[in-house]
Protein backbone atom coordinates (compact mmCIF):
# COMPACT_ATOMS: atom_id res chain seq x y z
CA UNK A 1 0.00 0.00 0.00
CA UNK A 2 0.98 3.68 -0.08
CA UNK A 3 2.42 3.61 3.42
CA UNK A 4 4.65 0.64 2.65
CA UNK A 5 6.05 2.38 -0.41
CA UNK A 6 7.24 5.31 1.69
CA UNK A 7 8.22 3.80 5.03
CA UNK A 8 8.86 0.59 6.87
CA UNK A 9 7.46 0.73 10.37
CA UNK A 10 8.15 -1.09 13.62
CA UNK A 11 6.63 -0.29 16.97
CA UNK A 12 7.41 -0.39 20.64
CA UNK A 13 5.27 0.55 23.63
CA UNK A 14 5.83 2.65 26.70
CA UNK A 15 3.16 1.01 28.80
CA UNK A 16 1.67 1.59 32.20
CA UNK A 17 4.22 -0.40 34.17
CA UNK A 18 7.34 -0.45 32.03
CA UNK A 19 9.11 1.40 29.24
CA UNK A 20 10.29 -0.64 26.28
CA UNK A 21 12.12 -0.09 23.04
CA UNK A 22 11.82 -3.07 20.71
CA UNK A 23 15.23 -4.71 19.99
CA UNK A 24 14.57 -4.63 16.26
CA UNK A 25 13.64 -0.98 16.55
CA UNK A 26 17.00 -0.27 18.22
CA UNK A 27 18.88 -2.32 15.63
CA UNK A 28 17.33 -0.54 12.69
CA UNK A 29 17.31 3.00 14.02
CA UNK A 30 19.84 3.24 16.86
CA UNK A 31 17.27 5.46 18.54
CA UNK A 32 17.85 4.67 22.18
CA UNK A 33 15.24 5.48 24.81
CA UNK A 34 16.17 5.88 28.46
CA UNK A 35 13.87 3.60 30.43
CA UNK A 36 14.74 4.25 34.05
CA UNK A 37 11.72 4.17 36.31
CA UNK A 38 11.54 4.62 40.03
CA UNK A 39 7.75 4.80 40.30
CA UNK A 40 4.83 2.95 38.79
CA UNK A 41 3.02 5.18 36.31
CA UNK A 42 -0.73 5.31 36.59
CA UNK A 43 -2.92 5.52 33.53
CA UNK A 44 -3.81 9.13 32.79
CA UNK A 45 -7.22 10.55 31.94
CA UNK A 46 -6.25 11.64 28.43
CA UNK A 47 -3.59 9.17 27.31
CA UNK A 48 -4.10 5.46 28.14
CA UNK A 49 -0.66 4.47 26.82
CA UNK A 50 2.32 5.83 24.92
CA UNK A 51 3.54 4.05 21.79
CA UNK A 52 6.82 4.37 19.91
CA UNK A 53 6.61 3.66 16.18
CA UNK A 54 9.64 3.62 13.89
CA UNK A 55 9.24 4.76 10.28
CA UNK A 56 12.12 4.13 7.89
CA UNK A 57 11.91 6.41 4.88
CA UNK A 58 12.42 4.94 1.42
CA UNK A 59 15.47 5.99 -0.59
CA UNK A 60 15.11 9.51 -1.95
CA UNK A 61 12.58 10.65 0.66
CA UNK A 62 14.09 13.06 3.17
CA UNK A 63 11.11 14.61 4.95
CA UNK A 64 8.88 13.04 7.61
CA UNK A 65 5.77 11.42 6.03
CA UNK A 66 3.15 13.77 7.48
CA UNK A 67 0.21 12.04 5.79
CA UNK A 68 1.19 8.65 7.22
CA UNK A 69 1.77 10.11 10.68
CA UNK A 70 -1.69 11.68 10.56
CA UNK A 71 -3.31 8.46 9.32
CA UNK A 72 -1.80 6.30 12.07
CA UNK A 73 -2.43 8.80 14.87
CA UNK A 74 -6.08 9.27 13.83
CA UNK A 75 -6.71 5.58 14.50
CA UNK A 76 -5.39 5.57 18.05
CA UNK A 77 -6.22 7.40 21.26
CA UNK A 78 -2.72 6.60 22.46
CA UNK A 79 0.09 9.10 22.46
CA UNK A 80 2.49 8.11 19.67
CA UNK A 81 6.11 9.11 19.27
CA UNK A 82 7.13 8.50 15.65
CA UNK A 83 10.84 7.87 15.07
CA UNK A 84 11.51 8.70 11.43
CA UNK A 85 14.78 7.46 9.93
CA UNK A 86 16.41 8.41 6.65
CA UNK A 87 19.68 7.87 4.81
CA UNK A 88 21.23 11.09 3.50
CA UNK A 89 24.56 12.24 2.11
CA UNK A 90 26.72 14.07 4.63
CA UNK A 91 30.24 15.31 3.92
CA UNK A 92 30.68 12.97 0.99
CA UNK A 93 29.30 9.84 2.67
CA UNK A 94 25.91 8.38 3.53
CA UNK A 95 24.72 8.46 7.11
CA UNK A 96 21.54 7.47 8.94
CA UNK A 97 19.61 10.27 10.62
CA UNK A 98 16.52 10.28 12.82
CA UNK A 99 13.92 12.77 13.98
CA UNK A 100 11.01 12.48 16.40
CA UNK A 101 7.49 13.48 15.37
CA UNK A 102 4.40 13.90 17.56
CA UNK A 103 0.84 15.09 16.96
CA UNK A 104 -1.31 16.56 19.71
CA UNK A 105 -4.60 18.48 19.92
CA UNK A 106 -4.25 22.14 20.78
CA UNK A 107 -6.79 24.89 21.40
CA UNK A 108 -5.24 28.31 20.87
CA UNK A 109 -8.24 30.14 22.30
CA UNK A 110 -10.37 29.33 25.30
CA UNK A 111 -13.67 27.76 24.32
CA UNK A 112 -12.53 26.89 20.80
CA UNK A 113 -12.45 23.30 19.58
CA UNK A 114 -8.89 21.91 19.54
CA UNK A 115 -7.14 21.08 16.30
CA UNK A 116 -4.24 18.67 15.81
CA UNK A 117 -0.77 20.10 15.33
CA UNK A 118 2.31 18.18 14.27
CA UNK A 119 5.72 18.85 15.77
CA UNK A 120 9.08 17.44 14.71
CA UNK A 121 12.56 17.59 16.19
CA UNK A 122 15.64 18.35 14.11
CA UNK A 123 17.28 15.57 12.12
CA UNK A 124 20.35 14.21 13.93
CA UNK A 125 22.55 11.10 13.56
CA UNK A 126 20.37 8.16 14.58
CA UNK A 127 22.94 6.98 17.13
CA UNK A 128 22.43 10.25 19.02
CA UNK A 129 18.60 10.15 18.99
CA UNK A 130 17.47 10.01 22.60
CA UNK A 131 14.30 10.69 24.58
CA UNK A 132 14.35 10.50 28.37
CA UNK A 133 11.73 8.95 30.63
CA UNK A 134 11.25 11.68 33.25
CA UNK A 135 11.09 10.38 36.83
CA UNK A 136 8.65 13.20 37.66
CA UNK A 137 6.12 11.87 35.13
CA UNK A 138 3.76 9.99 37.46
CA UNK A 139 1.04 9.19 34.91
CA UNK A 140 0.87 8.33 31.23
CA UNK A 141 -0.48 11.86 30.65
CA UNK A 142 2.65 13.30 32.26
CA UNK A 143 4.87 10.91 30.34
CA UNK A 144 3.29 11.88 27.03
CA UNK A 145 3.59 15.60 27.76
CA UNK A 146 7.22 15.16 28.81
CA UNK A 147 8.08 13.32 25.59
CA UNK A 148 6.28 15.98 23.54
CA UNK A 149 8.13 18.71 25.43
CA UNK A 150 11.45 17.08 24.51
CA UNK A 151 10.48 16.94 20.83
CA UNK A 152 9.22 20.54 20.75
CA UNK A 153 11.40 22.38 23.29
CA UNK A 154 14.24 19.98 24.09
CA UNK A 155 13.17 19.81 27.75
CA UNK A 156 11.60 17.07 29.88
CA UNK A 157 9.52 19.72 31.71
CA UNK A 158 5.88 18.89 31.06
CA UNK A 159 4.27 21.65 33.16
CA UNK A 160 1.74 23.86 31.28
CA UNK A 161 2.86 22.37 27.98
CA UNK A 162 -0.10 23.54 25.89
CA UNK A 163 0.26 27.11 27.18
CA UNK A 164 3.97 27.04 26.35
CA UNK A 165 3.24 25.80 22.83
CA UNK A 166 0.66 28.54 22.24
CA UNK A 167 3.07 31.17 23.59
CA UNK A 168 5.92 29.93 21.39
CA UNK A 169 3.63 29.98 18.36
CA UNK A 170 2.52 33.54 19.13
CA UNK A 171 6.13 34.66 19.58
CA UNK A 172 7.03 33.25 16.16
CA UNK A 173 4.03 35.00 14.60
CA UNK A 174 4.97 38.32 16.19
CA UNK A 175 8.58 38.06 15.01
CA UNK A 176 7.36 37.47 11.46
CA UNK A 177 4.92 40.36 11.78
CA UNK A 178 7.63 42.68 13.13
CA UNK A 179 9.96 41.85 10.24
CA UNK A 180 7.17 42.70 7.78
CA UNK A 181 6.27 45.94 9.58
CA UNK A 182 9.91 47.02 9.61
CA UNK A 183 9.95 46.56 5.85
CA UNK A 184 6.68 48.48 5.47
CA UNK A 185 8.08 51.32 7.56
CA UNK A 186 11.26 51.51 5.50
CA UNK A 187 9.34 51.48 2.20
CA UNK A 188 6.63 53.96 3.24
CA UNK A 189 6.59 56.96 0.91
CA UNK A 190 4.43 59.23 3.01
CA UNK A 191 4.65 60.37 6.61
CA UNK A 192 1.15 59.05 7.25
CA UNK A 193 2.13 55.54 6.12
CA UNK A 194 5.35 55.69 8.14
CA UNK A 195 3.43 56.74 11.26
CA UNK A 196 0.89 53.96 10.75
CA UNK A 197 3.60 51.32 10.35
CA UNK A 198 5.50 52.71 13.33
CA UNK A 199 2.44 52.51 15.58
CA UNK A 200 1.79 48.89 14.58
CA UNK A 201 5.48 48.12 15.06
CA UNK A 202 5.52 49.53 18.59
CA UNK A 203 2.43 47.51 19.51
CA UNK A 204 3.87 44.26 18.11
CA UNK A 205 7.22 44.82 19.84
CA UNK A 206 5.48 45.47 23.17
CA UNK A 207 3.47 42.24 22.80
CA UNK A 208 6.61 40.30 21.95
CA UNK A 209 8.52 41.69 24.92
CA UNK A 210 5.62 40.81 27.23
CA UNK A 211 5.46 37.20 26.00
CA UNK A 212 9.22 36.71 26.15
CA UNK A 213 9.26 37.78 29.80
CA UNK A 214 6.79 35.04 30.83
Amino acid sequence: NAAERHVRGESGRLGENEAASHPRHRRHHDARHSARRKHRREQGRRIPEVLVIGLRLADGIEEAPHDIVELIQAQRKSGIVFVCVRNVEFEGAMREEACFVVRRPLSERSGHAPTFHEFASAWIPSGEALLEIADAAATTDDLWDSLCSQVIFGSTDFADLDARIVRASRIAQLRTQIAKLEGDHARAKTQERRNEAHAKLRKARAQLESLEQL
